[in-house]
């Protein structure tokens, strides 16, 4: 394993590197079963590449797929949750 392979990366970077958005990589994280493993150093999230890379493939899929099942999410869900996110910071 390479350094690059085992380096840990802000959320942010996790977004750009799998294409999924940072809400949907947060819910994975917060998931009950078989969470997104993730450090907390104060406020920032960090996620290993490893860590993901080995995560998204014992979720028995591809990154191609969870992208495919995230932009199949209708309008309705998001402005759903757009309405509770706001609700919840009251």
């Amino acid at each position: 394993m390479t350094d690059d392979e085992d380096r840990y990366l802000p959320l942010d970077d996790l977004v750009l590197y799998t294409g999924l958005s940072r809400r949907q990589l947060e819910r994975y994280m917060s998931r009950d079963e078989y969470p997104l493993p993730h450090f907390k150093v104060g406020r920032r999230i960090l996620v290993r590449k490893s860590d993901f890379d080995t995560w998204i493939r014992r979720e028995g899929t591809t990154l191609d797929q969870a992208k495919a099942r995230h932009r199949e999410r209708t309008i309705d869900d998001r402005v759903k949750d757009a309405v509770a996110g706001l609700r919840s910071k009251d």
